[in-house]
């Protein structure tokens, strides 16, 4: 099947573009020869589009674009780039890439060089290019081979988990595509191999082989401060604290700069089983506040978290203040009050349901061709959270088994409490930022939520993009950019 990556919308835009209706032949034409050019990811086509697009990032001097075949990954796309400056981080070609093509057409790996080798007539010569093995960079000379049983074991297990045929044991695990899904195959298949129960949290502290195998020889991972993913730990500034902090948040938290430590908040198990029935989202706070402490006894404390994780630092932060602490700073991502969650006053419950159909109507439309199935597959999915939290809620109201295992996951709890929270004012000032695709109607300014509820005001920085591109980019370093500014500038409350 051929997959497009012209647009629908673009496309019905220009067959309609001449003045008196009649269908632009022209451009069908230029459309046809595309796709027929293009046709899937790995044609001639496909490839010098890419290039055309990796041009157009500032940071991009020179880019070749190459198809390449392993006996374990197949065929994947690899871009050799030159860039302008020393510095372009991978992610950020990445993230800008599909912005502009589809998923299928990003490059598998990126390479930086310092030139592309030239042939005597000053082409490319794309034979000379440095040889890439598999969806892994090849060094021979940088990569660590394993050098006991602990290190080939673990480096066996993310060649299974990464789907990488070579990786050395310097190599970052979150560098080679790691995320919180990958993590979880991680931990099981470590327990399983070594019959020890590792963490999110030990992960981040030991991204590599080497260090990994170094927590699993001392049994470091028992000494280590429960509920804290240190996913930044380097720096000479208080620590940003984030609610329930992980992968997602590493490039905003690489972004912030060498001085800003970034810690994430989690609650370790002991402090789960220890939560009264049924829960209180106040209790729950509180029991976040006890891990931030047990890290830093006393504030100023910086706070952020996202989406109903930022409902938890918002409590999280009045505590504080109320027990005598100071909070430096309160920053908020895409988080609603819950009391206007089910709140549908303001826009009526018939213009709710009106704004939201309009919404994914029109983004269907801007759906690419190739991209359909995907779209189709992530509302499918969002359908699926609504139900299990329905389900959860079900079981929860009641009362037939508070530790039934949906309920040990603490993303149940969170949300189940919320549903009961009403937030009480807090004195100082919320930092609220905001992605812009939402339907329209005031039932999406999260803002108009928070408004009564903070003494000092809440400071809006609305954020281009959706829910979750705000930490990627072209977004994350923006964001980054803005969040750092109070940072620096914290204005500390309850002091």
């Amino acid at each position: 099947m051929l997959k497009f990556y012209v647009k629908a919308s673009d496309l019905l835009e220009r067959l309609r573009s001449d003045q008196d209706g009649t269908v632009s032949w022209e451009y069908i034409l230029v459309a046809a020869l595309v796709i027929v050019a293009v046709g899937t990811a790995f044609g001639p086509g496909a490839t010098g589009a890419i290039e055309v697009a990796l041009k157009k990032h500032p940071g991009v001097l020179q880019s070749v674009v190459s198809v390449q075949e392993s006996e374990h990954d197949g065929k994947y796309l690899v871009a050799y780039v030159v860039p302008a400056e020393a510095s372009l981080p991978e992610e950020e070609l990445r993230g800008f890439l599909k912005q502009n093509l589809p998923d299928y057409m990003v490059p598998a790996v990126f390479m930086f060089l310092p030139a592309l080798p030239l042939t005597p007539n000053g082409k490319v010569d794309r034979r000379a290019l440095p040889k890439v093995e598999g969806r892994t960079k090849v060094d021979p000379g940088e990569r660590v081979t394993p050098r006991d049983e602990v290190e080939a074991k673990l480096v066996g297990i993310w060649q299974t988990v990464l789907g990488q045929p070579s990786i050395g044991v310097t190599e970052n695990f979150f560098d080679l595509g790691g995320h919180s899904l990958l993590v979880g195959r991680l931990l099981l298949r470590i327990d399983k191999a070594f019959g020890k129960k590792l963490s999110l949290a030990d992960v981040f502290r030991a991204p590599t082989v080497e260090r990994l195998a170094q927590v699993l020889r001392s049994d470091e991972a028992s000494s280590q401060a429960p509920g804290i993913l240190e996913v930044k730990p380097v720096g000479t500034r208080p620590p940003l604290f984030w609610v329930r902090g992980g992968p997602l948040f590493r490039s905003m938290a690489l972004r912030l700069g060498p001085d800003q430590p970034f810690l994430g908040l989690d609650l370790p198990p002991t402090l789960l089983a220890q939560l009264s029935l049924p829960y209180r989202f106040e209790e729950i706070a509180g029991a976040f506040v006890k891990v931030m402490r047990e890290a830093q006894p006393h504030g100023p404390y910086f706070l952020g978290g996202f989406c109903v994780n930022g409902v938890v630092a918002y409590e999280m932060a009045r505590q504080l203040v109320e027990e005598g602490e100071p909070v430096a700073l309160l920053a908020l991502f895409d988080t609603q009050n819950p009391v206007t969650y089910w709140d549908y006053s303001q826009d009526g419950r018939v213009g709710y349901l009106r704004g939201k159909s309009r919404f994914h109507l029109a983004k269907l439309k801007e759906v690419e061709f190739g991209h359909l199935h995907s779209y189709v597959s992530e509302r499918m999915l969002g359908g699926r959270r609504r139900l299990k939290r329905l389900s959860w809620y079900l079981s929860y109201t009641a009362r037939r088994a508070f530790r039934w295992a949906g309920l040990q996951n603490l993303d149940a709890i969170v949300h189940l409490a919320s549903e009961e929270y009403t937030p009480r004012p807090y004195p100082g000032r919320i930092v609220l930022f905001q992605s812009t695709v939402w339907p329209e109607g005031k039932y999406w300014d999260f803002e108009i939520g928070w408004r009564d509820l903070a003494a000092g005001g809440v400071e809006m920085h609305r954020i281009s993009g959706d829910h979750l591109g705000m930490f990627e980019e072209p977004n994350v370093s923006a964001v980054a950019s803005k969040l750092n500014a109070h940072l620096s500038t914290p204005a500390a409350v309850g002091a």
